[in-house]
C-alpha cells in the first residue's frame, strides 16, 4: 500500500453546482465526475462515503470504468480535504470500508497479497492515514477487517486470532486485544470514549455486547436474534431485534428497536412490521426504517414518544440524524431516488433530479454527503450550509442559493459587475458562449481572449492565432506526433488510409481501417471482408442480385448469373425465420389435412 498521493485536484471551482431547487440553505458541491465512482457515502464508481465536521469526505472508486468481478480495475480510497481530492491509495488490490474522523484521519482495510474484494490469495490489513501518510496498523497472515475510528484517533477492528474474530483495538500506540474468548464478532461501532459496540453468535441467536479495555459484556441473554448496535458517546445503544425465534420471510415474527440507556434496555416499538437500521443521537433521539408489506418509511423517537417523518406514497429508508435532532434519508419519487432533509419541524427536499441520490449522511454542524448513481457509474456529492460556504469561488459574490446573485459560483470571472457582456449574468449570454476568435473578448468567461479549442487537444485554432488547422478533431494538431495530423504539409489534416503501413493516416484514431466507399466494410487489404471498397453497395451485408454480373454480397457461392426467367430475381440463403416458419407451417399442414380425411372417412 502507497502513501497519499495527492491527484484529482478537483477545485470547487470546476465541481460545485448550485441548484435553485435545492434546500434554499445549502449549496450542492460535486465532488467527483468521472466514469468509475462508488460512494457508499463509486464504472470509477464512488461509493461509501463518510463524512467529517469539516465538510471532508472519503470514499471508494473504481481505478478504471470496470471493478466488476472479472474486470480490469480495482477500489481506491480518494479523501476530499475540503478544497481537493487526494488519492490514499494506489495498488492492484481492493480497498474497502474507508472511516473518516474529525481530524481527517481516515481508516480503512486493504489487501495484502490477494485479489479481489475478498481478498483471495492473501488477507486484509487495517491501514492508517493521518493527514501526512499511511500507515500500517496490521501485518499478518489473517484477516483483520471493518475498521472504525473516533476523534481521538482510536481505532478498533475486527481480526482472526485463529480461532475465532475478535476484536482489537489501537490507541493511538499500542494496539491490544479487548474482547479475548471464543466469541465470533461481526460488526462495530465505536464512541468517543472507546466504547465498541458489536454482535456476536450465542448459542443458536445472536447478542449485543459492549466492549472496551477491560473486556466483553453482554448487554442482551435470550433466545432472539439482536443485531446491528450502535452507540453514542454517553453509552447508549440503539439496535434492532426479532421478537420471536424466527424473523425470516416465513417465520412468525419481526423485528422491533430496543434502547440500552446504560443501565436498562427499553422496546420502543412494538408493531407487526419490521423495524430496522436504527441509528442514535447524543440526546438518545433515535431513527429508523419501517419496512410494510408495499414499503418502507421513517419514524423518529424523541425519547418520549415517536413520530413517522414520511408518508406512504413512496418508499424512504436509511435514515441518519445528528446531535440537533436532523434526519436525512433517500425518498423515491416515483421515477428515483431523492435526498430529504427534517430539520426538527419541516421537511424539506435537498435534490431533485433524474438520478437515484442515495445514502446521505449529515453531521453536527450540518454538511450531507451522499452518492448518485447515473446510467453508467456512481458520483459523490456534498452539500454545504450556506453559513459555511456563501462564495465558493472567491469573488466576492454570494451563491445563489444561499440567497446572492451570483449567477455561477463555481466561476470568479462570472458576476454581476463584471464589464464583459458575456459574464456578467445578464441575458443573452449570462454565463458566456462558444470562444469567438477576432473580437478580443473573453467570450467563454474563463479569463482568456483569443483561446478557442473546441477539440480540447490542447491547441488554439488558427484563427484565433493557434497552430490547430482542424479544431474539431481532437487527433489533428500541430505537436500530435503523426506526420499524416500535424498541420504540416502534404497532408496537414489526414489522407486516405494507407493498409499496411500501421499508421493513422486519416487522423480518426484507427490504423488500416480504410473504408473508401463508406459503408462500414474495411478493404481486404486492410484486413476486411469488402471485395469492393469503391461500391457501397457492394459487401457482406448485401443480397445477392441474380443477373447482374455483379457479387454484390462477396461471397461466390451465391450466383451472379442465372437463366433469363429468373435473372430478375433475388437469391439468397433461407433465413432462420424463414426455416422456423417452415417447421411450423408443414406439421400444422399435416393436421389440417389428416381432420379432412377424417371427416370424409365419417361422410
Amino acid at each position: 500500500m502507497t502513501g497519499s498521493t495527492r491527484v484529482l485536484a478537483l477545485s470547487l471551482a470546476l465541481l460545485l453546482c448550485s441548484v435553485s431547487f435545492a434546500y434554499s440553505q445549502y449549496t450542492i458541491v460535486q465532488l467527483t465526475d468521472n466514469d468509475n465512482d462508488v460512494g457508499y457515502v463509486g464504472q470509477i464508481i464512488d461509493v461509501s462515503s463518510q463524512i467529517n465536521e469539516s465538510g471532508q469526505v472519503v470514499w471508494l472508486g473504481c481505478d478504471t470504468s470496470n471493478c466488476y468481478p472479472g474486470g480490469d480495475g480495482d477500489y481506491e480510497v480518494f479523501l476530499y480535504d475540503g478544497s481537493s481530492t487526494i488519492r490514499l491509495t494506489d495498488n492492484d488490490s481492493d480497498d474497502r470500508d474507508p472511516r473518516i474522523n474529525d481530524s481527517g484521519y481516515v481508516v480503512w482495510d486493504g489487501c495484502d497479497g490477494g485479489t479481489g474484494w475478498e481478498c483471495t490469495g492473501g488477507d486484509h490489513e487495517v491501514f492508517l492515514y493521518d493527514g501526512t501518510g499511511t500507515a500500517q496498523l496490521t501485518d499478518n497472515d489473517r484477516n483483520d477487517t471493518r475498521p472504525v475510528i473516533n476523534n481521538h484517533g482510536y481505532v478498533a477492528w475486527i481480526g482472526e486470532d485463529g480461532a475465532s474474530h475478535q476484536i482489537f483495538f489501537y490507541d493511538g500506540t499500542t494496539t491490544t486485544q479487548i474482547a479475548d474468548h471464543d466469541r465470533n464478532f461481526i460488526v462495530l461501532d465505536m464512541n468517543e470514549g472507546g466504547d465498541v459496540a458489536t454482535h456476536a453468535p450465542v448459542g443458536e441467536d445472536m447478542e449485543i455486547f459492549l466492549c472496551n479495555e477491560t473486556g466483553a459484556t453482554q448487554i442482551t441473554n435470550n433466545e432472539f436474534a439482536d443485531v446491528y448496535p450502535r452507540i453514542n458517546d454517553s453509552g447508549q445503544m440503539v439496535w434492532y431485534g426479532c421478537d420471536t425465534t424466527d424473523c425470516s420471510s416465513q417465520g412468525d415474527g419481526d423485528h422491533e428497536i430496543f434502547l440500552y440507556d446504560g443501565a436498562s434496555t427499553t422496546r420502543i416499538t412494538d408493531t407487526r412490521y419490521d423495524d430496522r437500521s436504527p441509528r442514535i443521537n447524543e440526546s438518545g433521539h433515535v431513527v429508523w426504517n419501517r419496512v410494510y408489506l408495499l414499503g418502507s418509511q421513517v419514524f423518529l423517537y424523541d425519547g418520549v414518544s415517536t413520530s413517522e417523518l414520511t408518508g406512504f406514497d413512496y418508499d424512504a429508508a436509511r435514515p441518519e440524524i445528528n446531535a440537533s435532532g436532523h434526519v436525512v434519508w433517500h425518498e423515491e419519487d416515483g421515477h428515483d431516488h431523492d435526498i430529504f432533509l427534517y430539520d426538527g419541524t419541516s421537511t424539506t427536499r435537498i435534490t431533485d433530479n433524474s438520478v437515484d441520490d442515495r445514502f446521505a449522511g449529515i453531521t453536527d454542524s450540518g454538511y450531507l454527503a451522499w452518492y448518485a448513481e447515473g446510467s453508467y457509474d456512481y458520483e459523490v456529492f456534498l452539500a454545504v450550509p450556506c453559513s459555511l460556504e456563501d462564495d465558493h469561488d472567491g469573488d466576492g459574490y454570494v451563491n445563489p442559493s444561499c440567497g446572492g446573485d451570483d449567477c455561477d459560483d463555481s466561476n470568479p470571472n462570472i458576476h454581476p459587475d463584471n464589464p464583459n457582456t458575456y459574464c456578467d449574468c445578464v441575458e443573452p449570454d449570462a454565463q458566456g458562449t462558444d470562444e469567438i476568435c477576432g473580437d478580443g473578448v473573453d467570450n467563454d468567461c474563463n479569463g482568456v481572449a483569443e483561446d478557442k479549442d473546441e477539440d480540447r487537444d490542447g491547441s488554439i485554432d488558427q484563427a484565433c492565432g493557434g497552430g490547430d488547422c482542424d479544431d474539431s478533431n481532437p487527433l489533428i494538431y500541430p505537436e500530435s506526433g503523426n506526420s499524416y495530423c500535424d498541420c504540416e504539409d502534404p497532408w496537414p489534416e489526414g489522407t486516405d488510409e494507407v493498409c499496411g503501413d500501421g499508421v493513422d493516416n486519416d487522423c480518426n484514431g484507427a490504423v488500416d481501417d480504410r473504408d473508401m466507399d463508406g459503408d462500414w466494410y474495411l478493404a481486404p487489404a486492410c484486413g476486411g471482408s469488402d471485395c469492393d471498397d469503391s461500391n457501397p453497395e457492394v459487401n457482406p451485408g448485401e443480397w445477392e442480385t441474380i443477373g447482374n454480373g455483379i457479387d454484390d454480397d462477396c461471397n461466390s457461392r451465391t450466383p451472379a448469373w442465372a437463366p433469363a426467367a429468373v435473372v430478375s430475381s433475388r437469391h439468397h440463403a433461407p433465413s432462420v425465420r424463414t426455416n422456423l416458419l417452415l417447421c411450423l407451417a408443414l406439421p400444422m399442414g399435416g393436421l389440417f389435412l389428416l381432420r379432412i380425411l377424417r371427416r370424409n372417412r365419417q361422410a
